[in-house]
């Protein structure tokens, strides 16, 4: 988690849930635990000072945690679809898996900046919707497919082809 944080050493939102997401899809779901406990810890050690007030912490925590979780649940829980094994993912299902994490992961944090402010204009409430969608279906889906292909590359290379 401490390679998602930004330059201020806040916690980087827009990348938790694609970290979360490549965490379940590698470990499956039985690390939820794990992984609400690390943003949790992420958060409270890499906020800025008086950034991060309770409420917003849990709902962060929520929407990085289950959205996630949801996304991997109804792909894998897909019939055609097997996403089991690492290594037979096709850029395709990193495509749709982004895709509907994005989804989740935007209308949470709508969700969580409809309630941590006043101004709710429709508008507002809808290019904050498109730009978080767009951040997060980008960052999850460079960072799952670059993340695999690196793990699928190094189970190629034997370890004595580097003596």
């Amino acid at each position: 988690m401490s390679a998602v944080v930004e330059s201020q050493w806040a916690v980087n939102v827009n990348l938790i849930g694609g970290v979360a997401l490549l965490s379940y899809m590698l470990f499956g779901l039985r690390l939820i635990p794990s992984v609400l406990l690390a943003i949790i810890v992420a958060s409270l050690i890499f906020k800025p000072q008086g950034a991060i007030v309770p409420l917003e912490l849990a709902m962060m925590t929520f929407t990085c945690t289950v959205a996630p979780a949801i996304a991997f649940y109804i792909m894998s829980s897909a019939k055609r679809i097997n996403i089991s094994n690492i290594v037979s993912i096709t850029f395709k299902q990193v495509l749709i898996l982004s895709f509907l994490q994005a989804i989740f992961c935007s209308i949470f944090k709508l969700a969580q900046l409809a309630t941590t402010t006043e101004h709710t204009l429709p508008i507002a409430m809808a290019e904050s919707f498109s730009s978080l969608f767009v951040i997060d279906f980008i960052g999850t889906a460079t960072l799952v497919y670059v993340v695999i292909q690196i793990i699928i590359y190094s189970k190629k290379i034997k370890p004595t082809q580097f003596s």
